[in-house]
């Protein structure tokens, strides 16, 4: 009878034997697979912050290279109360600096019509069906169909249903008193003089809700006609359908939110200093924040552990191709403005930039900046927007690695693949451990046979010789 457990026939602990065997055989193997793969997922994590940090400045930078960003202009109002505000003011690049004094003498409103009076809204107005239909300019129509024997309030709940209403509202008002009266109220949205609203019909019967009649009399009359709103700028009246003026100042939008004539309202248009400052420290703190990150992947510790990048040649050659944009001239532009450092922005040892605390010539780094802002603004927009820009070669520059399918993609793309490989390997790896183990079993399997075998000689003859 044949063995088929390790140890049975010669009473070693085969079994434990082989399963050290196996270990021996399974553990350096699979260290340096598991290392492979940490390797491939650390990078991969490592490319994931520098990818973060790179977009942070591409975002930063793509504001920069914005023309209407960088040369954006603040609209400034003083005069008014902040919980009521008169007006709203939002000026644009085109806007040119300057102060105005603004008043707001009208707002622009829509029609109000009423009918005559009616004993109460359940009276019939139509024997006959028929229409009703609305203008108030020449944009803006919709008719109504009414219903043979329609009520006042029938009449004025399919106005408010239709669809294509462009803004009429039809109220039912009661007078009440010892000689009630019900009449009818049509209000329009549709502001401007030259949007009056106009009520027709094509029955007769419906003359008494029109402004224009098709038998005899209208019976509704305008008791407020659309206006425009008005304003003062410096003495001079400015006119809108609607209570928002795009362009009276060039450049400049302005909402009217409640009429005050004779009350002022001062507007300065300047550069927007403030903007342009946001937009420049936000480029500063996410580029160093970007040199900070690439330090600490590449960063070489003697005796301790290593950034995960450390010598990849991609972020040498992003951070080396970022640090020659940031502090060479920019071509093309004003020669008085024409670098970061002559705006006062200076890079320290560690290649990080931050506004020059010397005084050389210029003055400090913020008062170079501010002295750019209020005398050469103009050339702020070519240094940083030009076609040549500093902020358009950075972002260019940037998109070559962080874009879909970019330099940043590719490198991933290779240490998934490593990853995948591992994976492969693994697989490959326990099919090659399942063959050892298998070798290793039968290998001691016929060894415990042959031990048995001799086992029983040995007591054979053991017992041959006791009888003797």
């Amino acid at each position: 009878m044949g063995i088929s457990s390790l140890g049975v026939g010669s009473g070693i602990d085969l079994e434990g034997l082989v399963r050290q065997l196996v270990q021996v055989e399974r553990a350096p193997k699979l260290e340096r697979l598991d290392k492979r793969e940490n390797e491939a997922t650390v990078s991969l994590s490592a490319l994931s912050r520098f990818k973060s940090s790179m977009t942070k400045v591409l975002d930063s930078v793509s504001v920069l290279s914005d023309p209407r960003q960088v040369s954006a202009r603040s609209a400034q109002l003083s005069g008014q109360s902040e919980e009521n505000p008169i007006l709203s003011a939002t000026a644009s690049t085109s806007a040119a600096r300057g102060n105005y004094n603004i008043s707001v003498e009208s707002l622009a409103v829509g029609s109000r019509a009423e009918s005559q009076g009616f004993a109460s809204g359940s009276q019939v107005i139509a024997d006959t069906a028929g229409s009703l239909s609305f203008e108030a300019g020449p944009d803006n129509q919709f008719t109504v169909d009414i219903e043979e024997g329609a009520t006042l309030e029938d009449i004025a709940r399919a106005i408010n249903r239709q669809s294509d209403n462009f803004g009429v509202s039809a109220s039912i008002v009661n007078t009440g008193g010892s000689n009630p009266q019900t009449f009818l109220v049509f209000d329009s949205t549709i502001t401007g003089a030259a949007n009056e609203l106009s009520v027709s019909n094509n029955n007769a019967d419906l003359d008494v809700l029109s402004t224009v009649a098709t038998g005899t009399t209208a019976g509704v009359n305008i008791t407020r006609s659309a206006a425009d709103a008005e304003i003062d700028i410096d003495g001079i009246r400015a006119f809108s359908s609607t209570n928002d003026f795009k362009n009276s100042i060039q450049g400049v939008d302005l909402s009217v939110e409640r009429a005050s004539p004779g009350e002022t309202i001062r507007l300065a248009v300047d550069v927007d200093r403030e903007g342009i400052r946001k937009n420049v420290d936000d480029f500063i703190a996410a580029y160093n924040g970007m040199i900070d990150e690439v330090n600490r992947l590449t960063a070489y510790n003697e005796g301790g552990e290593n950034g995960a990048l450390i010598g990849d040649s991609l972020v040498r050659s992003a951070r080396s191709k970022l640090s020659s944009i940031i502090i060479r001239p920019v071509a093309g532009a004003d020669e008085q403005l024409n670098s970061l450092f002559k705006l006062g922005i200076v890079t320290d040892n560690d290649g990080k930039l931050a506004f020059d605390t010397r005084n050389i010539g210029g003055g400090t780094g913020e008062e170079r900046f501010t002295n750019a802002l209020d005398n050469n603004f103009a050339s702020i927009e070519s240094l940083f927007a030009g076609e040549n820009g500093l902020a358009t070669q950075l972002k260019n520059t940037i998109e070559e690695f962080t874009k879909p399918g970019g330099l940043i993609d590719g490198r991933e793309r290779i240490y998934e693949n490593q990853k995948k490989r591992v994976e492969a390997d693994r697989v490959q790896f326990e099919r090659y451990m399942e063959n050892y183990e298998r070798t290793q079993r039968q290998r001691f399997l016929s060894l415990d046979s042959q031990i048995a075998r001799l086992n029983q000689s040995t007591d054979f003859l053991f017992q041959s010789l006791a009888q003797m």
